[in-house]
C-alpha cells in the first residue's frame, strides 16, 4: 500500500477519534424544524447563492460573504457554551461550489506537517462532515493542505473532493516563540462531489476544528451535525 493510501485509511479511522466528545450544535430555538411525526429536530439552514464570483486567497473581500450564512461561534466540546479559541464559519453556493468562510482565532497556530490526504487532522485543522446525500469527510490545515475520504460504508481512501482552498495566516506557523493570531481557510468544495449527478438542494453537515494550544491542551469545538440541514436557496 502506498504512503498515500496508508494515510488516506488513517484518517478514515480517524474521523471517528479527533473530536470524541464534541458536542453537537444546538441551533437557535427560531432556526429549528421538527419533522413531522418525529421527536427529532432538523435544523433547516438556508445558505444563499453567490451573485458572482468567489476567488479562493483567504481573504473573504467578495460583497456575497457580507450576506453569507454564519454559523456564530462554534460550541465547545463540553457543550457549555462557546469554545475558546474562537471558531466560526459562512456558507454560500452557486451551481458547482459550496463556499466556506471558516474563521480561526489561534494564539500559536501550529499546523501537522503533511502532505496531500495526509494526518493534517493531527495538527490544527477545520473538518467538513458530510452525513447525506454522501458520506465524506474533508479536512483543512493552515497551511493549505486537504485530506478527504469516503467514510463509507465502504471506506474509500482514494476518493478526492476536489476542494480548492485558499489561506491566510496571520502568524508564524509551527513557531511558539511569538504570538499568532489567526487563520482563515476559504473553501470550495464541489457539489458534484457532494452531490453526484443529482440534484443539490441540501446537505446534512457537521463542521469542526480542533486546536492545539501553548498549554499543550488540545481542544476541539463544532457546529451542525446529522439533523443540520443545509438548504441552498
Amino acid at each position: 500500500m502506498s504512503r498515500s493510501a496508508t494515510g488516506k485509511v488513517l484518517f478514515c479511522v480517524a474521523t471517528i477519534l479527533v473530536c470524541v466528545g464534541c458536542r453537537k450544535h444546538e441551533a437557535p430555538r427560531e432556526q429549528v424544524a421538527r419533522t413531522a411525526g418525529s421527536a427529532q429536530q432538523v435544523e433547516d439552514i438556508p445558505v444563499p447563492r453567490t451573485s458572482g464570483p468567489i476567488a479562493c486567497n483567504g481573504k473573504l473581500d467578495e460583497p456575497d460573504w457580507l450576506r453569507a450564512t454564519r454559523t456564530g461561534a462554534f460550541v465547545a466540546a463540553n457543550g457549555k457554551g462557546p469554545a475558546r479559541p474562537m471558531s466560526e464559519a459562512r456558507l454560500l453556493h452557486d451551481d458547482k461550489f459550496l463556499y466556506l468562510g471558516l474563521y480561526a482565532a489561534d494564539e500559536d497556530i501550529h499546523p501537522a506537517v503533511a502532505a496531500h490526504d495526509g494526518p493534517v487532522w493531527t495538527g490544527d485543522a477545520f473538518s467538513v462532515r458530510v452525513f447525506a446525500p454522501t458520506n465524506v469527510r474533508i479536512d483543512m490545515s493552515p497551511s493549505g493542505v486537504v485530506t478527504d475520504a469516503k467514510v463509507g460504508p465502504p471506506v474509500d481512501p482514494s476518493w478526492e473532493s476536489g476542494t480548492v482552498l485558499g489561506v491566510d495566516m496571520d502568524g508564524t506557523p509551527n513557531d511558539a516563540s511569538d504570538d499568532d493570531e489567526e487563520w482563515i481557510v476559504e473553501a470550495a468544495i464541489p457539489l458534484a462531489s457532494l452531490c453526484g449527478d443529482g440534484a443539490c438542494s441540501d446537505l446534512r453537515v457537521e463542521l469542526s476544528r480542533c486546536d492545539t494550544p501553548k498549554n499543550g491542551r488540545r481542544v476541539c469545538a463544532s457546529w451542525g451535525g446529522p439533523s443540520t440541514r443545509l438548504r441552498l436557496q
